[in-house]
């Protein structure tokens, strides 16, 4: 019970700092959550891995060394909050907005020939 306590409060202090779940491979994952956080270019480890025993390690494209936090150290996961930077809107936004842009070029891709026929005739 004192474990499931932990991850729970550790994955509310990680997504207070920016990380989000990432759901497509977290599901693939049985007692994993993996996480991401949005500052790519700032934060020291983008992706991390947060066991169902509290522990955290550093994902597969961390800048800086390894991570390696047991469910027992506490100093541990405080310094690694303290040191992830607080997301900008920009680096929060950046998927839809990659998203929107995506869409908006597909749409004008396939919407530009029916206007051209239109206009032409």
């Amino acid at each position: 019970m004192e474990n499931e306590l932990k991850v729970i409060v550790r994955l509310n202090r990680l997504m207070k700092a920016g990380y989000s779940i990432m759901e497509r491979d977290s599901q693939e994952l049985e007692d994993t959550l993996r996480l991401k956080h949005p500052a790519t270019k700032r934060a020291r480890y983008i992706e991390i891995l947060l066991y169902s025993d509290a522990s955290i390690v550093s994902g597969l494209s961390h800048l800086d060394g390894h991570l390696s936090i047991f469910p027992e150290d506490d100093e541990g996961f405080r310094k690694l909050i303290k040191a992830t930077p607080t997301p900008t809107w920009s680096e929060k936004s950046e998927d839809a907005r990659v998203n929107i842009a995506v869409w908006l070029t597909l749409g004008a891709l396939f919407a530009a020939p029916i206007f051209w026929g239109i206009f032409k005739s």
